[in-house]
């Protein structure tokens, strides 16, 4: 590969929209409004910070630090249950990661979330989304598409399984007869001895209620009844993604597009022990009641945020963008949560404080202020554990407005009729060894981001047509491994790697980088600077397996409590963690619920 110098010195131009051109077009910040068709264009009015501090009548039951997905659900479900909850997110839109924003003029992007699968059904019925607030899904058939670099061939897997093992028997009939086998152990574990885990709060081992001794007999009683899985199920938890595979698989291009479910959003490699058990991600989650299936959300993720915020506020939750909390407010005496001071100076008092935040952003920034030290709530043993855990990032997300539809060298003679644009495309992953070596080259002292990385790109308007104009496209470019410490802020450093990115794509789709009309690269400073991601990670921490379940983000802050009473987390650093599922919000709430009836 080239090296840095040559590439700033022989890159192309490609327009680029800068935050400050962005603003001044009604571009970054901006979210979709696009038509009101089924609520998918509309933004829920919000109330004014000043509405909310200066009436002295207010009184909110709860206040919400953060309006990111998991904040809505959590306010929705308290507000359904007659409590008065005030959400308070410090961007101009509402949704967190799961928003849609207009970064180029008559583009629209999910800008950071993209995909919907892990989002319960549950909360779609019980917050009548779909029925009512207008959510609207496009399921993905085929799911996934891997394109061969010289051209020679593809992967293609749809929701008939049949036409899969066919593409899969183009590279190894072994494994065609292998994946279904494959599939359906996943699926046994996950719905044997995993899925309950997830849909339901973590026990709580430092203090086992009834209710947590009876579901752990419960599950027992599951680990005998598929004990035959057992030996597998630990295997996954514990083994490198890549031995898993291999004990099914040999053929390369499959090997290593399973292995992309292991590794997005996580720096590890599929050598790495313990990336395994991320491959059950693939069967996780549903759509339109098929499981295991992805969908785009019409109008962008932020349509699925926005029915959210409509269901909450229909039910009296107050909702306010523009407010940036500055410090979480203790009482000196009891610990217990007061209430919030904003960045304005002003002050709002509540029965209990839930944070949206990230465990690191709550405890080491929203809790670091004099009240919290006067209260002494939290011990320097407990705030150790928070400054330890992984927030390590792997992530750069490319939000790109193209002037013409990408077309394959790899499907240029067959039948697909591009079909294979609505999948998730995997690029610059043809081999197991190629994705080790784009980890470890990451994760060396130089932090420098990888020259064959694994990008996986989407391309929502081959199925929403609310998201550009008639002949164009958004395409979204998932890019590892990009780590935090590169160079990202100096000048020049991420439009290069950008365009060293698009040229990789080039190869792939010929014409790509002459089709970008302009574009938005998200650095893990980004993601974190705009969306108040600690270290830029997406899954608000590593999903490693000591940091999930009864330890996410810490034993002692695990099942959405804290040590502070009162104050309790809904955001995705607690279980079931990363991902726009709504449990961590839904858990949440209930908690809330549970102990305001104690």
């Amino acid at each position: 590969m080239a090296s840095w110098s040559l590439l700033r010195a022989l890159r192309r131009f490609i327009p680029q929209v800068s935050r400050e051109a962005a603003r001044g077009a009604g571009g970054i910040g901006r979210s979709y409004r696009r038509g009101c068709s089924n609520g998918t264009g509309c933004k829920p009015r919000t109330s004014r910070l000043e509405e909310v501090t200066q009436c002295k009548t207010n009184h909110f039951d709860a206040v919400i630090v953060g309006g990111g997905h998991n904040g809505l659900v959590a306010a929705a479900y308290l507000a359904r249950a007659g409590m008065k909850p005030l959400v308070l997110e410090q961007r101009d839109v509402l949704g967190g990661a799961a928003v849609s924003e207009e970064i180029v003029p008559g583009y629209v992007f999910s800008r950071a979330s993209y995909l919907y699968s892990l989002f319960h059904p549950d909360i779609v019925r019980d917050l009548e989304l779909e029925t009512k607030y207008g959510l609207t899904l496009y399921p993905r058939d085929p799911s996934s598409f891997s394109p061969l670099l010289d051209g020679s061939g593809y992967l293609l897997f749809s929701r008939d399984v049949r036409e899969t093992q066919r593409s899969i028997a183009s590279f190894s009939e072994r494994d065609a007869l292998m994946y279904p086998k494959y599939e359906h152990k996943l699926e046994r574990i996950m719905e044997g001895l995993v899925k309950p885990l997830m849909e339901r709060s973590p026990v709580q081992l430092s203090r086992m209620s009834w209710s947590d001794m009876r579901f752990v007999a419960r599950m027992v009683l599951a680990c005998w009844k598929h004990r035959s899985d057992l030996p597998d199920a630990l295997q996954l938890l514990l083994a490198p993604a890549e031995k898993v595979l291999r004990q099914y698989f040999e053929s390369e291009p499959l090997l290593s597009t399973l292995a992309t479910d292991a590794l997005i959003g996580t720096m590890t490699a599929p050598s790495q022990p313990g990336s395994g058990y991320v491959l059950l991600h693939h069967v996780a989650g549903e759509s339109k009641g098929v499981k295991g299936a992805w969908s785009y959300v019409r109008g962008g993720m932020g349509a699925l945020s926005n029915a959210i915020a409509f269901s909450a506020q229909a039910h009296g939750a107050t909702l306010v963008t523009g407010a940036a909390v500055q410090e979480i407010c203790f009482d000196d005496h009891s610990g217990m949560a007061l209430g919030v001071r904003l960045q304005d100076g002003s002050e709002i008092r509540t029965e209990r404080v839930i944070s949206n935040a990230d465990a690191k952003t709550t405890f080491l920034k929203l809790c670091a202020g004099a009240s919290a030290s006067r209260a002494g709530v939290f011990s320097s043993e407990f705030l150790d554990r928070i400054r330890a855990l992984d927030f390590r990032s792997p992530v750069l997300k490319i939000n790109a407005a193209l002037n013409a539809v990408p077309e394959f060298r790899a499907t240029a003679s067959s039948n697909l009729n591009g079909k294979e644009r609505r999948a998730t495309i995997h690029l610059g992953c043809s081999s197991l060894e190629e994705l080790n070596h784009a980890f470890h080259e990451a994760s060396t002292k130089n932090a420098q981001p990888s020259t064959w990385p694994m990008i996986e790109m989407t391309i929502p308007s081959e199925l929403d047509d609310s998201l550009a104009p008639p002949g164009h496209a958004v395409a979204g470019l998932f890019v590892q491994f990009a780590p935090y410490d590169a160079d990202w802020d100096s000048p020049g450093f991420k439009e290069a790697y950008c365009n060293h990115i698009f040229s990789i794509v080039d190869q792939y789709a010929p014409g790509f980088s002459d089709s970008i009309v302009g574009y938005e690269a998200l650095s893990p400073r980004d993601l974190e600077r705009t969306f108040g991601l600690h270290g830029g990670n997406i899954f608000h921490g590593s999903m490693s397996l000591d940091q999930v379940y009864s330890f996410r983000p810490v034993l002692e802050a695990s099942a959405y409590t804290t040590p502070a009473k009162r104050l309790y987390l809904c955001g995705s650093s607690s279980h079931p963690g990363g991902g726009v599922s709504g449990m961590p919000g839904k858990f949440c709430a209930e908690r809330v619920l549970a102990e305001r009836r104690m």
